[in-house]
């Protein structure tokens, strides 16, 4: 595809309207490109209302089907990374739990988990998943990264 000059937001529409794309609201279609982006609503989402794909036509579908589509995958979005983010804190939260209660059980014992034999380093078992050759050079400039500054984990941001 080659490189597509800009169009103003009313060319788009009439693009679509030759497309075959319902516009029943020609105004409320041009706030509509107004507040959002065009590739994020129609070309992110035609795929799945095109009926043909050469040459683009669509089959009983409005514009406003768009609009629906795209903040209904914006919700969804929204529901997945809140999901993540409570996954996410409960994890930290019972590994740091969990530490504590092998590592840090007396006054003394505190500062344990800035002590690297506490950890293992699991690259170097078997069956770890990141063994594979795929993931080699990764490791391999972690490792190097590492050992330029071997307190590099527990001295960020002093």
């Amino acid at each position: 595809m080659g490189i597509k000059p800009s169009k103003s937001r009313q060319n788009l529409i009439d693009n679509l309207d030759c497309r075959l794309l319902n516009i029943p609201d020609n105004k409320k279609a041009l706030q509509l490109l107004t507040n959002l982006n065009y590739f994020q609503v129609v070309n992110g989402l035609e795929n799945i209302f095109l009926t043909t794909v050469h040459p683009k036509k669509f089959n009983k579908v409005s514009i406003f089907d768009f609009e629906r589509l795209y903040y209904d995958s914006k919700k969804i979005a929204t529901e997945i990374s809140r999901a993540l983010d409570d996954f996410e804190e409960r994890l930290k939260s019972s590994i740091s739990y969990h530490f504590s209660q092998s590592y840090c059980m007396n006054i003394n014992d505190t500062m344990q988990y800035t002590n690297k034999n506490n950890y293992r380093d699991d690259a170097e078992f078997d069956g770890y998943p990141l063994n594979s050759e795929q993931y080699a050079k990764i490791i391999q400039t972690f490792k190097a990264t590492e050992s330029r500054n071997k307190f590099y984990f527990f001295n960020r941001g002093s």
